[in-house]
């Protein structure tokens, strides 16, 4: 059963990969004063949108943690040509032990990559984070 994405979609600015081994580096800027919040179902997905251009190169095509780690990086082969990136997350954000609020965000991102000669085999998309309403 494929489940509809309910989250907040986020287009990235284009990106070029070097041809061959490489990865794509996602990475989070948290509010002011707030922190993973260990132990929370962290979830990340990802997906090529064209096989033939960047194909993902690990096994599996989604990972469940609790211990987050970020920025958490795809393995992927640059092969030619122009592609989307799809990576959906949900994470868990808490501010101080006083106030202690937490907060989730369930994002999609759009990432277009081009498989270009010379550029660099690291591909980093940061996203703000972000909870419903703002």
């Amino acid at each position: 059963m494929v489940r509809k994405f309910r989250g907040r979609v986020v287009d990235v600015p284009a990106q070029s990969i070097a041809p061959g081994a490489g990865k794509i580096s996602l990475s989070f800027i948290l509010p002011a004063g707030y922190k993973y919040n260990a132990g929370a179902p962290f979830y990340i997905s990802w997906r090529s949108a064209d096989d033939a251009a960047l194909k993902i190169t690990t096994k599996e095509s989604a990972q469940n943690f609790s211990e987050p780690r970020f920025p958490f990086e795809i393995p992927v082969e640059a092969v030619k040509g122009q592609t989307t990136a799809t990576i959906d997350a949900v994470i868990y954000f808490c501010n101080d032990e006083k106030e202690k609020v937490c907060l989730v965000d369930s994002v999609r991102v759009n990432v277009p990559l081009e498989v270009k000669a010379g550029a660099s085999k690291l591909a980093k998309v940061e996203v703000t984070a972000k909870y419903r309403g703002k």
